[in-house]
């Protein structure tokens, strides 16, 4: 296997990148590490650190503009696919491996391939909720879901108590070698030339958020079957998002943007790939939000602040230009230059 390892970074995030460069590059069996620079504010950093290293196997990427991760994991895996390597490692640029990571992500790939076939294998990333809640038995996404959320699902009242009222609950854990789950992220998966070829690179278009899930929908309609193995841990050294979505959209920290893209690209990603009812689908949005407008209502005793009545004018306008599948970035969202 001729491994390589890509990992993207933006902004001004060298302190999590070093950590991520020091680490993958103590691995001599690496064929290529690439670092793609998403317009960063730290080329002189990231160029003086990288040449610590005197090896031809690093290549380093600058984008002078900053392209989301949809535009910074398509060209980093673009240039995996047109080098020698056959198998591509992605980390996030606070994703901190354990040392030696190289021959257990190769060893735990081999095993589990040889079980289910085609596959791509994520990390267990230890200090995130979404990861944590990933340890358990797996249950398929019903198509025409949103976010997970299906009004037809036989555990929705189990949903709505874990996703809607106790944000704290947790299933009950069960141990098993590996976990099947329904999609992938970008940090930590390692995946093959072979998927590659046949579903193209991440999708420009969605600049941030869902262009994983687009990604891993493409996958799995060719076969591919998606698995974290428990056994590479990865550290996530800065913790960027709130994990649990009905309250991601109402915290007071979550940005404009952040909520108008979340919604409009799921909507996108789920229409392009794994909705096959349009009234369905509507209609677990619809379920989905109203969900959100009663939990809301009951924690302000129905007393809305007019924050409040502008964040839920903006969901609406996102599931709109989902449904018109538009990929345009309006200027009301605020998004950071």
């Amino acid at each position: 296997m001729k491994v390589s390892v890509l990992t993207v970074t933006y902004g001004d995030r060298f302190k999590y990148l070093k950590q991520v460069i020091d680490t993958c590059l103590k691995e001599s069996g690496i064929y290529e590490f690439i670092v793609i620079d998403n317009a960063s504010l730290n080329k002189e950093k990231i160029e003086e650190e990288l040449l610590k290293y005197p090896d031809k196997k690093i290549k380093y990427i600058r984008l002078e503009k900053n392209t989301g991760s949809a535009g910074g994991y398509s060209k980093g895996i673009e240039y995996f696919y047109k080098s020698e390597a056959n198998f591509l490692i992605m980390f996030d640029d606070d994703n901190k491996p354990e040392d030696n990571f190289l021959e257990k992500y190769k060893e735990e790939y081999q095993n589990i391939s040889k079980q289910k076939g085609k596959i791509t294998l994520t990390g267990y990333r230890k200090n995130l909720l979404a990861s944590e809640n990933e340890l358990r038995e797996y249950k398929e996404f019903s198509r025409n879901s949103f976010f997970g959320f299906d009004i037809f699902d036989k555990n929705i009242l189990k949903k709505i108590y874990k996703n809607f009222i106790n944000k704290n609950y947790k299933e009950k854990k069960v141990w098993l070698d590996f976990y099947q789950t329904n999609y992938f992220a970008y940090g930590s998966t390692m995946v093959s030339k072979e998927m590659v070829e046949k579903i193209g690179f991440p999708n420009k278009n969605f600049f941030i958020y869902s262009d994983d899930l687009d990604f891993s929908m493409r996958a799995k309609k060719i076969g591919y079957s998606f698995y974290i193995s428990p056994y590479l841990i990865i550290e996530d050294l800065h913790l960027t998002y709130n994990d649990h979505y009905p309250h991601f959209f109402f915290a007071n920290n979550t940005k404009n943007y952040q909520i108008f893209l979340s919604i409009r690209n799921s909507i996108i990603a789920t229409k392009m790939n794994n909705s096959h009812n349009r009234f369905l689908f509507i209609l677990n949005i619809i379920f989905y939000f109203f969900g959100i407008l009663v939990l809301v209502s009951l924690r302000r005793k129905f007393l809305f602040k007019k924050t409040d009545l502008e964040r839920f004018n903006l969901i609406l306008r996102a599931i709109k230009s989902g449904f018109e599948m538009d990929f345009t970035i309006p200027d009301f969202i605020g998004l950071p230059k």
